[in-house]
């Protein structure tokens, strides 16, 4: 008897992954998802199937793109069905765009409620008919995961058949907290509910963030004549499209398998390729058992990382130090800066200990010698220099 279990190699194509495509209205995510689907097909059409969901607006702006029209969360199941069945009459397709998954999720909840509707008929109990999601299934979030269930058996479906999933979705800004902290903060991400996003978001592998980045000039602090509040005004001269991948500060709703992926490109099917087959080749040449490339990591020095013979405790042994009594500066000891550092970075914010890591890394002499313990002094002063 066979013995049961594989081992998953990392698939080195693009067209191999799943995913996410988020992005103010206009942005060109329909075009963006086509593009991707062209390059990695050798210049077919049919490289992405559009699947145009509800009310979204038709790809007619764009030419000979490739996809259907599914009013209904019926027509959107049919669709599926065929594409599946009849894989073999795709050779080309790479991927199925889901456009948009704010309109995909209105036709599936649509559906859910006629649903219950129907059941409530069926069995005699018209009166627990519901007019809504959050009231279908009797309530109690009952129609919210039916409505999940049934979005995540088409994409099973559609993996099961060959195909990979770009889902395009647009953007809001929603408040998260930090469940460790008790604290809350305002964050950018897809504007459909949290949990109906978390669950599409778990069955991807990226999820990209289109926005407009902005040059402003001669910014100044001006009176608002309406509301009499000081404002900070200046001069747009330059704005481009751009696409993030990851972000520390955690101000946008990232996710990522590729750990090497860079932060951000601008925007265009050519330099998403590159950015997901850049970091999975930097994957495949890290050493066994690495993380992260030395860019992304955050600027935290883990215990194991400091050597024996300093002392970094939060109460270091200060017997040895000459105490200046007459009123004079003396300059901080290299351990002293290394204490210091320390203790700052404990409370700094993630973008602070960014910033400190790449000082830290553009000055070291070695490449491989990254850590407080190997840094000169000038470079703890200007590692200080950021954190005061």
């Amino acid at each position: 008897m066979a013995r049961r279990g594989t081992f998953y190699e990392i698939k080195k194509k693009f067209e191999d992954y799943d995913y996410i495509i988020l992005g103010v209205g206009g942005i060109g995510k329909t075009t963006l998802a086509y593009e991707l689907g062209k390059r990695v097909s050798g210049g077919s059409d049919e490289g992405t199937y559009i699947m145009t969901c509800g009310a979204e607006n038709l790809p007619d702006h764009m030419g000979r793109v490739f996809g259907e029209l599914d009013r209904t969360f019926e027509d959107f199941v049919e669709g599926v069905d065929y594409l599946c069945k009849h894989r073999d009459e795709y050779p080309d397709t790479r991927f199925i765009a889901v456009d948009s998954i704010d309109e995909w999720l209105r036709i599936v909840s649509d559906y859910v409620v006629r649903e219950w509707n129907r059941t409530c008929e069926k069995v005699g109990k018209p009166e627990e008919k519901s007019k809504n999601l959050a009231g279908s299934y009797k309530g109690f979030n009952k129609g919210e995961k039916r409505a999940i269930d049934l979005m995540i058996k088409q994409i099973i479906k559609l993996k099961d058949a060959g195909y990979h999933l770009i889902y395009i979705g647009h953007t809001a800004t929603r408040s998260a907290s930090d469940n460790m902290q008790q604290v809350k903060f305002d964050q950018l991400t897809c504007s459909i509910p949290a949990q109906f996003y978390n669950a599409i978001k778990d069955k991807a592998n990226l999820a990209v963030m289109c926005y407009f980045e902005n040059e402003i000039v001669g910014i100044k602090e001006e009176k608002n004549p309406f509301n009499k509040k000081m404002e900070k005004k200046g001069t747009l001269v330059n704005k481009k499209r751009v696409m993030l991948f990851t972000d520390d500060s955690n101000t946008v709703d990232t996710k990522t398998h590729f750990e090497y992926i860079v932060n951000k490109a601008d925007m265009s099917a050519d330099n998403l390729i590159k950015a997901v087959e850049d970091a999975i080749t930097a994957k495949l040449a890290a050493p066994v058992g690495s993380h992260k490339s030395p860019e992304m990591v955050e600027m935290a020095i883990p215990a194991s990382e400091i050597s024996s013979d300093e002392d970094l405790d939060s109460n270091p042994d200060t017997s040895d130090v000459d105490l200046d009594m007459d009123g004079t500066d003396t300059a901080p000891t290299i351990e002293e800066l290394r204490v210091e550092i320390q203790g700052k970075l404990r409370t700094a914010s993630a973008e602070m200990k960014k910033k400190a890591r790449e000082i830290l890394i553009t000055e070291a002499a070695d490449p491989e010698k990254i850590k407080l313990a190997d840094a000169t002094v000038e470079t703890l002063n200007k590692i200080l220099a950021i954190l005061d």
